[in-house]
């Protein structure tokens, strides 16, 4: 009996041990080997639940992304500890990473029902299912909003937006949303927010709030103002047009409304073949200037001294810029102007109609015989006068 107990003993710290080094990685950010060293840990302490919540956590992390692993060690987590919360948050991230997101809201209510729960982080798991585009009870969430509390990171969120500390405002605003998701306000902030920090994937968040805040309260004109630009933003012209018209029916006075309205009306001018071609162009000198920003606020980086082999001079800055190719920028980084890409667009759906037709009469031409020669489609591109924003356009506002 002392063999048997003294054999325990060293499993125990055995699996102390490594546990102890998996932490150290997981701090570390070498989450495979944390993994490896809990995987060792388990092997001596097969019922330590707390080492497969560890590991768990190393699956999920999108730089190993073993989903399907990760969600064997929750179910485990929770099978040997079935009152402990944590196992539940480690399951309800696995799922929700698997996109098993109504199983991970099922998860999260388990886990509220437990003592000693971190009740914030479950909020923000739930939050994150939402983000990720499901739809929560909505009666469970009322039960668990807590207005004064999401209140104050509303104003905390208001105050960094003012400050044009997107970042932060989108923080706060998030936080306001986990702690009451059916203000349709919080979702309306936040969109802002993400449209001012302008990035494509920001684009898409705003449309996913701006939708939300809208079906939450489909009366409130500002709310099409939030889904007129986001839908500009994602190169939804016509959709755009009809948000902010939509807007305007409920409130004909509302001047970011009316420049929308207007800013879209300019694209929806133009043949579907323009449209697209603007988007893309828009979308590829956004990206190009975040890549600049990046490599700009690198320390010690002299982009003027970074010299390319770009079949001319400019260095990095102009290879990014175009300065060596096709690109829109010229060799100084200048971007191209919001005509200048219409022009471009106009000219690049010209050339794709006439191939498209030339293409349409040669396959006619080469036919059986007595059909009529194929002949261009009549499309035409509009002129007009003005061109609309080239940054964020208009109707960004203010948080409220």
């Amino acid at each position: 009996r002392d063999q048997l107990v003294h054999r325990e003993s060293m499993a125990e710290e055995k699996a102390a041990a490594y546990k102890a080094e998996g932490n150290r990685l997981f701090g570390a950010k070498e989450y495979e080997a944390a993994a490896e060293q809990y995987t060792l840990a388990i092997g001596e302490n097969p019922e330590g639940h707390v080492l497969f919540a560890n590991r768990a956590a190393c699956y999920t992390q999108p730089d190993v992304g073993k989903y399907e692993d990760a969600l064997a060690d929750a179910m485990k987590c929770v099978q040997l500890a079935p009152a402990w919360p944590k196992g539940y948050t480690r399951k309800a991230q696995a799922e929700s990473s698997l996109q098993k997101y109504a199983e991970s809201e099922a998860t999260c209510r388990a886990a509220l029902q437990l003592d000693d729960v971190n009740k914030q982080s479950v909020l923000d798991q739930l939050q994150t299912l939402r983000d990720a585009g499901h739809v929560t009870d909505a009666e469970a969430d009322a039960a668990l909003a807590d207005p004064d509390a999401a209140a104050e990171q509303k104003t905390k969120g208001n105050a960094a937006f003012a400050a044009k500390n997107w970042e932060e405002a989108i923080r706060c605003f998030t936080a306001a949303l986990a702690l009451n998701p059916l203000d349709h306000v919080f979702w309306s902030n936040r969109s802002a927010a993400l449209a001012e920090r302008g990035s494509t994937e920001d684009y898409d968040g705003a449309l996913r709030d701006a939708r939300r805040c809208v079906a939450l309260k489909p009366e409130w004109a500002k709310g099409y103002s939030r889904l007129s630009l986001a839908l500009y933003h994602t190169g939804a012209y016509v959709e755009a047009e009809a948000a902010a018209a939509t807007g305007l029916a409920k409130d004909g006075e509302n001047a970011n409304l009316q420049a929308l309205l207007k800013q879209a009306q300019v694209e929806t001018a133009e043949t579907p073949a323009v449209q697209a071609e603007m988007y893309r162009m828009r979308k590829e000198q956004r990206e190009r200037k975040k890549m600049m920003d990046m490599l700009k606020n690198i320390p010690g980086l002299n982009m003027s001294n970074v010299h390319v082999n770009n079949g001319g001079a400019g260095g990095l800055e102009a290879l990014l810029a175009g300065g060596g190719g096709n690109g829109m920028q010229g060799f100084g980084g200048n971007q191209m102007s919001d005509a200048q890409m219409r022009g471009m667009a106009r000219a690049m759906a010209s050339v794709e109609r006439s191939g498209a037709a030339a293409a349409a009469a040669a396959s006619a031409g080469g036919g059986q015989g007595g059909e009529e020669d194929g002949g261009d489609d009549g499309g035409h591109g509009h002129s007009h006068g003005g061109a609309p924003c080239a940054g964020h356009g208009h109707g960004h506002g203010h948080a409220h």
